[in-house]
């Protein structure tokens, strides 16, 4: 299936009065570059929005968009629909309260002579895109001069106030060269220009799973020994970090996972209570249709976690998945509760009993819950 990707590019200016704009130096080579980059793929239908100060070639007309500033820029990427949003363009971040009817009347005024033009926070179009089109894959860029860990800083709050799937971040200096990318789960690190390209077009081409939640009974005295005790670790550890045990075994039929009773894992959203609210039931994983039925909205991580259970189910075990560098073998990042993620985890794990998912974390296998509960314990709060 071709998607529809839209590409923001170069300055996008803050109109003063009918003739006069506040922007700045970027020129939008870059944004260009990475729109054509990935219309290289037939997979994808890219489009691009500009100012008119931008000249946009190697697009046709029906592809290339142009806007006047910022309010016209917030118009169209709310109206525009598309599958991914890449907003690489530079917006100006403040504007005029009340820009002037139009042209500003100098002539009124002696040279040297001051006035006050208030001015505001422009809108934020990145906070706005996942509210506008929720099913979107959403892309977002920083750009800040300082060192490597501000950088990541700055970029982490990007991701945390527009909930992208991706952020690059870059100095002015580095922008042609190398960007770091920073990644919902809280990782970062560093790619060039056209590996950027190419994680970009990795996240947009995933496959999402989704959840029909179904009343499943989880008895608190069913629950095998040991589980609450590793939950209440890898939780102290961080919220972030999940497991996954069998309540019994599980079996596959053509590419659909059924627990023979329930998979036990956590919540998506880890709730205020007791450790026993905090776990969910997984009854089945449909990796044709990308579903899941579960007791609530389970870890993003459970169609993974079922899988490595599914291909150990002669041995049993715990899966526990943090988001910490254990050293183990590296495989480059894909996005979390993706069929994706499943296949490539499982098959770096066919042979293995850990992995790492570069930007993302580890998943570890343990026959015993003794085992499990040690390592948990070790790691602390490092998890």
């Amino acid at each position: 299936m071709v998607k529809r990707v839209l590409v923001s590019a170069g300055p996008i200016p803050a109109k003063l009065d009918s003739v006069k704009f506040l922007t700045n130096k970027f020129k939008g080579g870059l944004a260009l570059w990475t729109a054509k980059l990935l219309a290289e793929s037939r997979d994808f239908d890219v489009h691009v929005v500009a100012s008119r100060m931008t000249e946009v070639t190697g697009f046709s007309n029906s592809r290339t968009h142009y806007v006047d500033d910022i309010e016209g820029y917030l118009s169209f990427v709310r109206e525009f629909e598309a599958d991914a949003y890449i907003l690489v363009a530079a917006v100006a971040n403040i504007m005029p309260v009340s820009p002037w009817e139009g042209k500003f009347p100098s002539h009124e005024y002696s040279e040297g002579e001051e006035f006050n033009i208030r001015f505001k926070i422009a809108p934020r179009i990145i906070d706005r895109v996942r509210k506008w089109h929720p099913n979107s894959v959403l892309v977002g860029y920083k750009l800040f001069d300082g060192p490597p860990d501000e950088l990541v800083r700055a970029g982490r709050r990007v991701m945390a106030d527009s909930r992208a799937k991706l952020v690059f971040c870059n100095t002015p200096e580095d922008a042609s060269v190398e960007k770091i990318v920073v990644t919902p789960e809280g990782g970062a690190y560093p790619v060039g220009f056209e590996d950027h390209v190419k994680v970009i077009s990795d996240v947009v081409q995933s496959s999402w799973f989704s959840t029909k939640i179904e009343s499943i009974s989880i008895k608190e005295e069913d629950i095998p020994r040991g589980v609450l005790g590793l939950l209440r670790k890898v939780m102290d550890a961080n919220r972030h970090g999940t497991f996954a045990t069998m309540v019994d075994g599980v079996s596959a039929t053509d590419g659909r996972m059924i627990c023979s009773q329930v998979m036990l894992t956590t919540k998506r959203v880890k709730p205020e209570g007791s450790l026993y609210d905090s776990l969910c039931g997984v009854k089945s994983v449909d990796n044709y249709s990308q579903s899941i039925v579960a007791s609530d909205k389970a870890t993003m991580n459970a169609p993974t976690l079922l899988e490595i259970l599914r291909r150990r189910s002669h041995a049993g075990g715990i899966v526990i998945h943090g988001h910490q560098d254990i050293g183990g073998p590296q495989i480059p990042y894909v996005p979390p509760g993706t069929i994706e993620e499943v296949k490539a985890v499982a098959v770096a794990m066919s042979a293995k009993r850990e992995v790492y998912v570069q930007g993302h974390g580890f998943y570890k296998w343990f026959f015993t819950m003794e085992s499990a509960l040690k390592f948990a314990q070790d790691l602390g709060g490092s998890l």
